[in-house]
């Protein structure tokens, strides 16, 4: 759940900077159709992580059976993989912006 909070916190940030560079524009008339853009894109950035993770489950649901496991087994791997899809998309905005998550206590051992 800790992912999936950073991954929506991600989007509420970038959000914010997209409203913080709007303001400014409204004045001039521009404000409104960079609006309209900035909300296209945000639809645009939802809709593909979505289509891809919803992509990565039926890949993975198709391998299972094909392995003959069972409906439960199949429904797993469906459901890990999208969630891994996910994640994946949290990790590859951190690292492109260069964030460093902070080193874990244990060597991130339990």
């Amino acid at each position: 759940m800790a992912e999936e909070s950073a991954g929506q916190d991600g989007a509420k940030w970038t959000d914010r900077a997209f409203d913080l560079a709007a303001k400014p524009l409204e004045a001039s008339g521009v404000g409104a159709p960079l609006a309209w853009v900035i909300e296209d894109v945000k639809d645009i950035r939802n809709d593909h992580r979505k289509a891809t993770a919803d992509a990565a489950c039926e890949a993975a649901v198709l391998a299972a059976k094909g392995a003959g496991l069972s409906e439960e087994e199949q429904e797993k791997f469906g459901d890990t993989a999208r969630e891994r899809v996910k994640l994946g998309y949290g990790d590859g905005r951190d690292t492109q912006s260069g964030y460093q998550p902070p080193p874990q206590k244990n060597g991130g051992k339990s």
